[in-house]
């Protein structure tokens, strides 16, 4: 075997390392630098919001006019047309007041029927938020089921924390101006919120653990019992030979890890705002929300709010959007198109991966590397100040109308403007006919003095100096009295005209807002309440795609919390007269939701008026099955309610409040024996047949069974307490001296003035 000389070893070991070096330089230099990456990236970001921006731009621009005139109608200024000189809506009232030298005002009134189709539209619907029904990917699946339930618990807490009928409302007034909504939803971190402690730095420490052994036969008696809990005299006794008295210790060292430094981190929330289409940008030909490329928000902040924001951007004062046009659709009307120069634009973009096609080639890879399930990218001016990973499905919902054939609907308030322009013109023109009513007369100079005339006051038996206007003439020749324009019968019937017409096209029926119907003369209670589900059997086409809508995006907002969920949260609500802790476990969210349907019935949501109208209808019914039902112990609440009398006592109602505290005791209790419960009965006072019914009635409920699955112990702490109760009836029945008879039951305070 032929030996390697030392010079060929030396010149192998000097070419290897420049090579190794060599690729080591080259790697380096063809790694980009952090600040060249990011400037091709805000490159092809500011393609993408340029490439958005230009589409449908000269489409958008009629179409937020008339976003823009709906809101003014709603607001009432609507004697207004559009100025194409100052790009500006202006007012018939601005015009004759720069014609009119005096200053003078025509002062045109308005009557707003906009506006109250529209609330009696918004007031049928918002009765109360659309249900949600949150289905479990496997129904046979127990962890499935289980966070099903959870869901719901967290929607119940979103609802609460976002002011959920207010919502709907701001929601249902977007869509009859607009005819398209949009909800974004996010989750957001802040003190106000409050806050948990969470470990922030730990330390491995030594801890001392022993052993316990018998001194005489060797057996370990116990194992890790921690050294400052073993006292200096202690005894064991060895089940193997029987010895008593103290142990051999073997002790040995463990390190764990121990909290050194505490940290309060700040509790979160799930939220969502909901925006129209003068604030959100999406493709006009999207059929769908699967089909928008991009969604634009604009939104106007103060630029010290924007600084605070984003510090590490040297933000310029007076900087915004580069389109006027889509800024005075925004704009509050008292700007008058004009706008504080603090406020600045600042534009959140989301683009869907399939739209950097757009780009350059090179581009085209760059940013899908980076940003691969999509990006949302904000925008003040021209500066690019934030960008992150984002999907534009899970953050935004858009409403679907399945009457339009694409995303953007014609809004329902469009088919209002023509009745509300015609209601005006024959309001004034009424009006006017009113004022001008009383006749103008004419008098010969020669007959009466007007200036004496004027001066002189009236009395009775006044005597005035007056002649005929010539010698031929008599007194009553120098008089004439023009005739006054009086209101014809046309007026009437073309304004009752207008007033079926404008309920017919826009769905706000007179039995919606409680207005007189052709029914109302002698019609039953029967016929008006058909002909009030008659007229919001229309509204159910506006309430089935809100109530998708809205399902979908409570849907997003609840994932999303429950992702962030990071220990075990509570919220307190009022609960059969009293409060109730509602708990949402992190162990319940472990299985998967398939998909939520919102809760379809087919007809809307009652209002309490209504309900208050079937309670009634069911008490003047005298029927002793529907009186029972009426006063059992769970609906003495919605009596009470329905009545609108709170302050009315109904029988047994103190027993079914007390009944209810205690189940929430025993269910967090464990029984005192096996058979006796862990809070014992009042046989004196307690009035049992209504603590059994309602004891009764909630262990057979969901909400006992998932008592019965989850804490056995106090399912049987409630079934004792129940036995109790029965045994005491039971002795009632059967005393001698009581006032029933033999087998027939106590009298229950349902059935009396007691309790």
């Amino acid at each position: 075997m032929d030996e390697i000389t030392p010079d060929l070893s030396v010149l192998q070991e000097e070419q290897t390392e420049p090579v190794d070096n060599l690729e080591e330089d080259q790697a380096e230099d063809e790694a980009p630098d952090e600040e060249e990456l990011k400037e091709e990236l805000d490159r092809a970001f500011k393609q993408l919001i340029e490439l958005a921006e230009r589409e449908d731009e000269d489409l958008r621009f009629p179409l937020l006019r008339g976003w823009k005139r709906n809101d003014l109608y709603m607001n009432n200024i609507q004697t207004i047309f559009f100025d194409e000189i100052a790009r500006d809506y202006r007012t018939l009232d601005s015009i004759m007041n720069e014609m009119d030298g005096n200053g003078n005002s025509s002062d045109i009134k308005t009557v707003n029927y906009y506006k109250a189709y529209a609330e009696s539209i918004i007031a049928a619907l918002s009765v109360q938020a659309p249900n949600t029904q949150f289905m479990p990917d496997d129904a046979e699946d127990p962890e499935d089921v289980e966070t099903s339930k959870a869901y719901s618990k967290i929607e119940e807490l979103v609802s609460k924390h976002n002011n959920a009928g207010l919502m709907l409302i701001k929601a249902l007034t977007l869509l009859y101006n607009c005819g398209v909504i949009f909800a974004h939803n996010y989750y957001r971190e802040d003190p106000n919120y409050g806050t948990t402690r969470e470990p922030k730095t730990t330390a491995q420490v030594p801890k001392s653990y022993a052993d316990l052994r018998c001194k005489q036969c060797g057996v370990v008696v116990d194992s890790g019992v921690p050294m400052e809990t073993q006292p200096e005299a202690s005894t064991i006794d060895c089940p193997e030979c029987g010895y008593q008295g103290p142990p051999d210790l073997i002790v040995r060292i463990e390190h764990e890890d121990e909290v050194t430094e505490w940290a309060d981190t700040p509790k979160g929330r799930s939220h969502f705002d909901i925006y129209g289409p003068t604030y959100v940008k999406a493709p006009l030909y999207a059929r769908n929300q699967g089909n928008m490329g991009y969604l634009i928000l604009r939104l106007e902040e103060h630029i010290a709010k924007l600084r605070t924001i984003y510090p590490e951007e040297e933000l310029t004062q007076g900087g915004g959007d580069n389109v006027r046009y889509e800024r005075w659709s925004r704009l509050p009307i008292q700007y008058k198109g004009t706008a504080p120069k603090e406020l600045t634009t600042i534009r959140y973009c989301w683009f869907r991966p399939w739209y950097y096609a757009n780009l350059e080639e090179d581009l085209i890879q760059l940013v899908s590397n980076k940003y691969p399930k999509g990006v949302m990218v904000a925008i003040v001016g021209d500066q690019i100040v934030e960008a992150r990973h984002a999907n534009i499905d899970d953050e935004w919902t858009a409403s679907f109308d399945p009457k339009a054939n694409f995303l953007h609907a014609e809004p329902a308030g469009n088919a209002v403007i023509p009745i509300q322009d015609a209601k005006n013109d024959l309001f004034n023109l009424g009006l006017q006919s009113i004022e001008y009513g009383i006749p103008e007369t004419f008098v010969h100079p020669k007959t009466l003095n007007l200036d004496n005339y004027a001066k002189s006051g009236a009395t009775p038996g006044m005597m005035t100096q007056a002649l005929p206007p010539g010698p031929d003439k008599t007194l009553s020749d120098g008089f004439y009295t023009v005739k006054a324009a009086t209101l014809s019968n046309e007026y009437t019937t073309f304004d009752r005209n207008l007033d079926q017409t404008g309920q017919f096209v826009s769905g706000a029926m007179p039995s919606i807002w409680g207005g007189a119907t052709k029914v109302s003369g002698d019609s039953t209670a029967s016929e008006a309440a058909q002909s009030r589900s008659q007229s919001l059997q229309r509204l159910q086409l506006i309430w089935e795609s809100v109530s998708v809508f809205w399902s979908s995006m409570m849907f997003k907002c609840v994932k999303d919390y429950a992702q962030h969920l990071r220990s075990d949260d509570k919220f307190t609500k009022s609960e059969n007269g009293t409060f109730i802790n509602v708990w949402i476990n992190k162990s319940s969210l472990q299985g998967k939701v398939g998909h939520v349907e919102p809760e379809l019935t087919g007809s809307l949501p009652q209002s309490w008026a209504q309900k208050k109208d079937f309670v009634m209808k069911l008490i003047e019914m005298q029927n002793p099955e529907v009186g029972a039902i009426l006063l059992h112990p769970n609906n003495s609440e919605l009596v009470k309610r329905a009545t609108g009398m709170n302050d009315l006592y109904v029988p047994g109602e103190n027993d079914r409040n007390k009944q209810y505290q205690e189940y929430y005791l025993l269910s967090k209790s464990q029984p005192v024996s096996e058979t006796e419960g862990s809070i014992p009965i009042d046989i004196d006072v307690d009035d049992h047949m209504v603590h059994m019914q309602v004891l009764k009635n909630i262990l057979v409920s969901a909400q006992g069974i998932a008592l019965y699955i989850e804490n056995p112990s106090g399912y049987q702490n409630c079934i004792l307490h129940y036995r109790q109760h029965q045994m005491a009836t039971q002795a009632m029945t059967m005393a001698p001296n009581s006032g029933t008879g033999v087998n027939e039951p106590p009298p229950s305070a349902t059935d009396t003035n007691q309790g």
